[in-house]
């Protein structure tokens, strides 16, 4: 019955061929030019998407660049509708320029978002169908061992991170004066009286962040991973949130925590993992640990963008500072000179012993070190680059631990997720005795092999171009909401070429000794460096001298609460001026220029806090 009506169609198609004849070249289907039909409404339909994208890219320049300046304008002088007057109502502080300046940052953004959407509309069936190839050059397939390893590392790192580099309780003995707004964490102050009391509890505070380290280490480990690893992303902003509220927004444990983000959302607890041991043991099937897959290849590749983006910012944010100018010799001299002289201080580093080293050397660091950050990104689109460029990083990271004092050791052992470290398992291995096989126990059964599908290539892809879409938007309109950052390091200078401004806290103590506090002790691991908001406050106006007024009462009764003997009897906050480039050998680090002395109080008749 098929076969026969198969041939009823092909003589129904001959005749009509042969009653209306066709043009040549084309293929008629009951007189009509099927192919040639097609073609032209192919076409008709890639005009109308070209026109409507370029109406959209037109239309929003002329609202952003035409319109918009003058409403704004009229905003800020009060001579427009009311909804576009409340949006200065801080104008007599503020000159409109700067608003006029967010304005344009945020009017990059809508550009590049029409560009996106533009290019997404035209090309969008290409990009799709050049999406395995791409798959097969630059992303390959990964284990899931592969991927539980990348997040046991991560997890590693951050666990450290959270016992050793943070001091969350030390933050209740800090005065609510240093609070200053820090993204996500202003959503959490609107929260009921009881989160409140949560932040001024010592011990509370101590324990939430032991939590935080467990749900980290069983993540590490990956017992119950769909759980442990979203729920230690969450407790983790937390903890680094709320210590930045009363710093600034530092970017220590910052792109580990991207990781840890972008984990939460695959199937990171399939390979290497105790979870794995667990259900193999129960009978239930599991993924071949060596087999390699394209969903964790696109996983492991997520987490690769999202390093090379951040690495890419910050290249990218040094030269929107400064331009090219920033691989200048003094320009990189001070930038290298502010960490070692800011608090805490550190007055004997390597760097003083070189600082007269032609000029010729700085400039080659600053290049070098610009040009790793922007090269950065190659390791996306190129394998060689995956083993030339992390080490490159790490050696970057290394000088500048050497030059300046900043450790950026989480970003350093984050760079080794880019190597296959299965050799060195193999080497390894074949040192260890074999282990005998169980003839009695039970195999669990596996999962049938999975290939690379288009439902992983589609759901990879869209992961991956949202990830960079995020990082270029908050780069595009400078957004600085915690935790999304434009990793704006070392960028513009806060003194004229040539010099370098800093702040010291020298305390002076019973004994007539004077010296540096210990910080650090004082509260518990909170880095001296934190503080240094709260410095250059002091010398900011009656606001920022009552804030540091507090915080130096705050750090005295620390002090108190450690025992610490001799007991400080006044506190100041100096400001210093180095002119290194007219006076690079002068051993007192520049002069004096300002001061803010703080007085303590003596201690009550009952005596120190225990």
């Amino acid at each position: 019955m098929r076969a026969a009506t198969r041939r009823r169609r092909a003589s129904g198609s001959k005749a009509a061929g042969k009653a209306l004849p066709s043009w040549p070249g084309t293929f008629t289907v009951t007189g009509q030019p099927l192919f040639a039909e097609r073609g032209s409404a192919r076409r008709r339909r890639a005009a109308l998407r070209a026109g409507l994208a370029g109406a959209l890219l037109a239309g929003w320049l002329l609202i952003a660049h035409g319109w918009a300046p003058l409403l704004l304008e009229a905003g800020y002088r009060q001579e427009s509708i009311g909804l576009i007057n409340d949006l200065f109502p801080g104008r007599a502080a503020n000159p409109f320029e700067n608003y006029l300046d967010r304005w344009g940052e945020l009017a990059r953004l809508g550009t590049l978002w029409c560009v996106a959407v533009c290019v997404g509309g035209l090309f969008g069936r290409r990009i799709r169908a050049h999406v395995p190839a791409f798959f097969e050059r630059f992303v390959g397939a990964a284990t899931p061992g592969a991927l539980g390893a990348i997040r046991a590392w991560t997890c590693a790192i951050l666990f450290y991170q959270t016992l050793f580099h943070h001091g969350l309780a030390g933050t209740a003995l800090l005065p609510d004066e240093m609070i200053r707004p820090m993204g996500v964490m202003s959503l959490l102050r609107g929260l009921p009286a009881g989160y409140d009391a949560f932040l001024a509890d010592p011990a509370a505070l101590g324990a939430f962040q032991h939590v935080t380290a467990l749900l980290l280490l069983l993540g590490a480990v990956g017992l119950g991973t769909r759980v442990t690893v979203p729920a230690a992303a969450i407790c983790y902003l937390v903890v680094g949130g709320v210590e930045r509220e009363y710093s600034f927004f530092n970017h220590g444990g910052l792109v580990p925590w991207y990781v840890l983000a972008v984990l939460s959302c695959t199937r990171c607890g399939r390979g290497f993992s105790i979870d794995r041991l667990l259900r193999g043991a129960r009978g239930r099937p599991v993924p071949p640990a060596d087999r390699p897959a394209a969903e964790c290849g696109w996983a492991r590749y997520a987490v690769w963008t999202t390093v090379a983006m951040v690495y890419l910012m910050a290249g990218l944010g040094k030269l929107y500072g400064s331009g090219p100018g920033w691989v200048a010799a003094d320009n990189v001299r001070a930038h290298l000179l502010r960490p070692n002289l800011k608090l805490p201080y550190n007055g004997e580093g390597v760097l003083f012993s070189v600082l007269q080293a032609p000029d010729l050397l700085f400039v080659l660091l600053g290049a070098a070190a610009i040009g790793a950050q922007l090269a950065f990104g190659l390791v996306l689109v190129s394998r060689r680059a995956r083993l030339v460029m992390p080490a490159a990083m790490i050696l970057v990271h290394a000088g500048i631990w050497l030059l300046m004092d900043v450790r950026f050791a989480d970003l350093m052992l984050l760079l080794l997720l880019f190597y296959d470290w299965r050799p060195l398992r193999r080497a390894a291995g074949r040192w260890l005795p074999a282990r005998p096989r169980r003839s009695g126990a039970p195999r669990a059964p596996a999962l049938p092999p999975r290939g690379a599908d288009a439902a992983a290539h589609r759901r990879g892809a869209r992961a991956v171009l949202a990830i960079a879409a995020i990082a270029a938007s908050v780069w595009t309109a400078q957004i600085s909401f915690y935790p999304l950052s434009p990793i704006p390091l070392f960028t513009v200078p806060d003194s004229p070429p040539g010099s370098v401004r800093y702040e010291r806290l020298v305390a002076r103590y019973e004994d007539g000794t004077s010296g540096e506090p210990p910080l650090e002790r004082w509260f518990g691991s909170l880095g001296a460096f934190r503080f240094r908001p709260v410095a250059e406050a002091a010398f900011r106006g009656p606001e920022g001298r009552e804030a540091a007024r507090k915080f130096l009462d705050a750090a005295v009764r620390a002090a108190d609460r450690q025992d610490h003997a001799p007991r400080p009897v006044r506190l100041e906050f100096q400001r210093w001026r180095w002119d290194f480039a007219s006076d690079p050998d002068d051993p007192g680090r520049g002069v004096l220029v300002d001061r803010y002395v703080h007085a303590v109080a003596p201690l009550p008749p009952e005596g120190r806090r225990r």
